[in-house]
């Protein structure tokens, strides 16, 4: 059943530096994608033919750039202040100024040039909204400036990499590669901006399949969540604009084989009654409509 689902921690890490809801961000399963992503990176540079040193230099950069973006994301999905390292303010402003060694290529290599200057775009976009965070939240709040940007040009670019003509070409999957590495980690941007930011804003909440009863549900998620760990579920029918929201306890964890989602299970304690019928009666909608094909309005 697809539903709009927004689940939390019941309570944030208890005396974190700056505030950070519990959820684990990169699980293993996350972890060996990125490591995969970033070795399929390198694979792709050494069948390189013309300008290997010079690209290969440039990639090194890019990765370290957004190896630095991916480190504060950890640190502040656990809680972690980054300001309270000596060399944040030096290195933000380093980070800040874009790639470097790509100026060369304008000439001598144009197209390389511009895929280079859109992923810097979207690179300097996603780390400056990163950097207000760190800068405006404290162990209360977790701030946020706006949603996560969208509608980028790399991101068109990287839909025409994927295409098969390109399949064999190694400086596109390369290229490929090194987008697929960035996305890995504004995904986990976005998902740590919604839960921050989309409290309040239903009508935004992804659309999630979900195996659901009046009794608990169960969502397939690139995060995941701690077993037994208390979490309220929030439920919205935007066709009755309705909000159900659950006290839950995680039952049951475990990642999917093909793919690098976690399976979270989760009872609902002691629901609401009303909500609880509400519930069921829109599962039981949802049940006649597959079976007879046909909505119910």
């Amino acid at each position: 059943m697809q539903l709009r689902v927004l689940i939390l921690p019941h309570s944030p890490i208890e005396e974190a530096e700056i505030y950070a809801t519990g959820i684990e961000y990169f699980p293993p399963r996350l972890e060996t994608k990125l490591d995969l992503e970033k070795k399929s990176i390198y694979l792709w540079l050494e069948r390189i033919q013309d300008h290997r040193t010079l690209i290969t230099n440039l990639f090194n950069e890019i990765v370290q750039y957004i190896d630095y973006l991916g480190n504060l994301l950890k640190q502040l999905s656990r809680g972690i202040d980054p300001k309270q390292d000596a060399h944040y303010w030096l290195s933000m402003s380093q980070f800040n100024k874009g790639f470097t060694l790509y100026a060369t290529l304008k000439t001598s290599a144009p197209k390389t040039y511009q895929y280079v200057k859109l992923l810097e775009e979207k690179y300097i976009a996603f780390l400056q909204q990163l950097q207000y965070s760190i800068e405006q939240s404290d162990e209360k709040t977790f701030a946020v400036k706006s949603a996560p940007p969208t509608g980028f040009k790399i991101d068109e670019l990287y839909e025409i990499f994927s295409q098969e003509k390109f399949k064999k070409i190694p400086l596109i999957q390369a290229f490929h590669a090194l987008i697929s590495y960035f996305e890995s980690y504004v995904n986990v941007f976005r998902e740590l901006y919604n839960d921050n930011y989309l409290k309040s804003f239903p009508n935004e909440w992804s659309t999630v399949e979900a195996n659901i009863s009046a009794g608990g549900i169960a969502v397939q998620m690139e995060k995941r969540f701690t077993l037994h760990q208390r979490v309220d579920v929030n439920i919205y029918f935007p066709e009755h604009k309705r909000l159900l929201t659950f006290d839950g306890n995680v039952v049951a964890m475990h990642s999917m084989v093909n793919s690098y989602l976690e399976r979270t299970a989760i009872n609902f304690e002691y629901p609401d009654g009303i909500q609880q019928n509400f519930l069921q009666t829109q599962i039981q909608v949802y049940e006649i409509e597959q079976t007879m094909d046909i909505p119910l309005k």
